[in-house]
């Protein structure tokens, strides 16, 4: 086992924890879901942020419970078209809403 003493600081790079951080942004659609360009592993889908119009909203998966409105989600992490990840909002956004991901895959 390596304790943290051992390590130096700064010299775990993204490439060495196994994951990719990664983001998508969309708008223009009034929808209730989005499918992202990856699936994302069943593992992190608690991690996955949803920013609407710069405003963070609740991914209800991570709380166990089930998007009620537009300011809450869910994550499938291979539910979309193709077997990527989908994001369900509780109810349609808007057209004008601008929505950011932010993931690790």
């Amino acid at each position: 086992c390596v304790s943290t003493a051992k390590i130096q600081d700064s010299a775990v790079t993204a490439a060495k924890w196994g994951v990719t951080p990664r983001m998508e942004g969309f708008n223009g659609s009034a929808v209730s879901t989005l499918d992202l360009s990856v699936a994302v592993p069943s593992t992190l889908v608690n991690y996955v942020k949803v920013f609407k119009n710069g405003v963070f909203l609740k991914n209800m998966t991570a709380m166990g419970d089930t998007a009620a409105d537009n300011d809450e989600y869910n994550v499938s992490a291979t539910g979309g078209s193709g077997g990527v990840c989908r994001i369900t909002f509780g109810a349609s956004i808007s057209a004008s809403d601008l929505i950011v991901v932010d993931f690790l895959t």
